[in-house]
């Protein structure tokens, strides 16, 4: 159900995508164009086997701590699509190839000007869910219904956007109206700005519905809410090297397939170098109904956040931020703050150390679940991450969390719980996350390189009754290796092991799974790319109350292909 009226991003977001398109087509076309773009193919195969294979989402009720501790760490060399892939998103069995491409053209109206519209084509076959647990980034459309259920397009043409860029004496911009780049747009979310990831904190899941296994360098685009709308980046150096940014923002969504949501958001963020130190300023509002009520929500969500290098070695930051979020129906509202605060410690040998102290209220978001990578809402609690160099190809790296569960004002008939990770149970205790990881680097000889780690976190909850008591631990070891043949040619190889142990209230926890995997990759330039990817999995279930239902065996095979145009 549409918001009443014109949304204000709506209202926004046309007529810009028009003028930059307007506007670029009548700059003169003296230069050549140039072809640019991007095709990004991923062919997946699963099999499963086994009694489990029949368990519809069975990642959703057995694996729901895996991606809840694994914060700030690499999950495996092959982009951890594996471990039954995500507890939103669970493994399923079967075959499909999707493709997303961008093309376009570019001109060079001279050295510092640049502009360009690019197309999008989007194709599937099969079932979208089994390619790399979603396949390529589906298009930003309004899609067919079926019996009441958004339908998963199998092909799409549609115009993806139009941007300019320029520089002029100390001022460098950039406009982009369409689809934002969601892996890349709004660029402050993003990115670590005073040493904190504010996507965690502002940039709420409204707009982004994404895998939290994007942990490595080989990023997906996938299981997103594309944004149709635009963006604004502008830098200004008012003196040498001191910087005023400013970035803003207007986007709306589409229900899409993974989740059936329409919302619209606007917003930007404000930073200055002053002196040593920088200050930033950002601002979110969304609004949106939920389909099945067609209940109005509205939030708001600011942030500052600055740091400031007293020295190359020592630099303190801190960043504080603040909820408001309302609802029409039963007159829900509510209101949440946070605080971020610590310091990064350097020494020119490599050694280095970031130690945090993180408070996060009630911070509510539109999608209705609050777990987020770096900050877990409703907790207080302390971060520390550091690394060691042992020599010059062996690095030693550890990440420490100890997190409390504070008290929150929700009331049991509202929408949104506030406990977060825990379930509310009355006259209970708060509950705790202890998050241990020690990993490696090795870098053997210019051809091979190593790396592992290994993984401990702790969920405890005491409660009146034993039944309802959480005393978990979850156990996670990785060690992967990459051999490089050639300089185009190299193969890949590693093993993962999870291993689940406690009360989960009524469930008794005794779970394991090993994934061996293997790849191979051709770089054929820096524009083109190709990997070939094998994954095993087993996973053995010891809940009494399962007796073995839920073991699987699965083997799965990827093929990505990645290009520039």
């Amino acid at each position: 159900m549409p918001v009443k009226g014109i949304p204000l991003t709506r209202a926004l977001a046309y007529p810009l995508t028009l003028f930059v398109f307007l506007i670029t087509t009548t700059i003169s076309f003296a230069e050549e164009p140039e072809i640019i773009g991007k095709t990004h193919f991923i062919a997946t195969f699963n099999s499963l086997d086994g009694p489990g294979a029949e368990v519809q989402n069975l990642a959703n009720t057995y694996d729901m701590s895996i991606f809840e501790f694994n914060w700030g760490g690499k999950q495996s060399s092959f982009n951890g699509s594996g471990i039954t892939t995500n507890a939103n998103f669970p493994l399923t069995d079967g075959e499909a190839l999707t493709n997303n491409t961008h093309i376009g053209v570019a001109y060079p109206v001279h050295e510092d000007l640049r502009w360009g519209v690019l197309a999008e084509l989007y194709g599937l076959i099969g079932d979208r869910t089994v390619g790399r647990v979603f396949g390529e980034e589906l298009p930003w459309d309004n899609f067919s219904r079926e019996n009441g259920a958004i339908q998963t397009p199998h092909f799409s043409a549609d115009f993806y956007h139009a941007f300019l860029e320029g520089k002029k004496d100390r001022l460098s911009y950039g406009i982009v109206g369409g689809t934002l780049r969601s892996s890349e747009l709004p660029a402050f979310s993003r990115e670590e700005k005073n040493q904190v990831k504010l996507g965690s904190l502002v940039w709420r899941t409204p707009i982004t519905n994404s895998s939290f296994f994007e942990k490595s360098d080989r990023k997906l685009e996938k299981g997103r809410h594309p944004v149709r709308g635009f963006d604004f980046l502008g830098d200004y150096e008012y003196a040498d090297g001191k910087h005023w940014d400013l970035e803003v923002f207007s986007g709306a969504t589409e229900p899409a397939p993974l989740s059936d949501l329409e919302r619209d958001a606007v917003g930007g963020r404000t930073s200055v170098d002053i002196g040593r130190a920088n200050a930033g300023f950002s601002y979110i509002w969304n609004v949106g109904r939920r389909p099945a009520n067609g209940a109005r929500e509205e939030e708001g969500v600011w942030a500052i956040d600055s740091s400031c290098r007293v020295s190359d070695r020592f630099i303190p930051f801190f960043t504080l931020a603040g909820t408001d979020y309302d609802r029409d129906i039963a007159n829900e509202s509510h209101q949440g703050n946070a605080i971020v605060t610590g310091a990064l410690f350097k020494h020119p040998s490599g050694r280095e150390l970031r130690a945090q102290f993180q408070r996060l209220d009630e911070n509510y978001e539109l999608m209705g679940f609050h777990k987020t990578e770096h900050y877990p809402s409703n907790f207080e609690g302390f971060q520390a991450q550091g690394t060691l160099p042992v020599t010059a190809d062996f690095k030693i790296k550890g990440i420490l969390y100890q997190l409390w569960q504070i008290d929150t004002s929700t009331r049991a008939g509202d929408t949104i719980f506030g406990d977060s990770y825990f379930p509310s149970i009355a006259d209970s205790k708060k509950g705790s996350i202890g998050v241990h990881r020690l990993g490696a680097d090795w870098k053997f000889s210019p051809e091979l390189t190593i790396n592992s780690y290994l993984e401990h976190a702790k969920f405890r909850k005491g409660a009146p009754a034993a039944a309802s008591d959480i005393d978990k631990d979850v156990f996670n070891a990785s060690l992967s290796g990459a051999l490089k043949l050639t300089e185009s040619l190299s193969v890949e190889g590693g093993i993962r092991q999870f291993f689940s142990v406690g009360e989960w209230q009524a469930m008794n926890f005794r779970s394991h799974q090993t994934i061996p995997e293997a790849a191979l990759h051709w770089k054929f330039n820096k524009d083109r790319r190709v990997y070939l990817l094998y994954h095993h999995y087993q996973f053995e279930d010891n809940n009494g109350l399962s007796s073995g239902k839920n073991d699987y065996d699965g083997h799965q095979v990827i093929l990505e292909f990645k290009a520039l145009l």
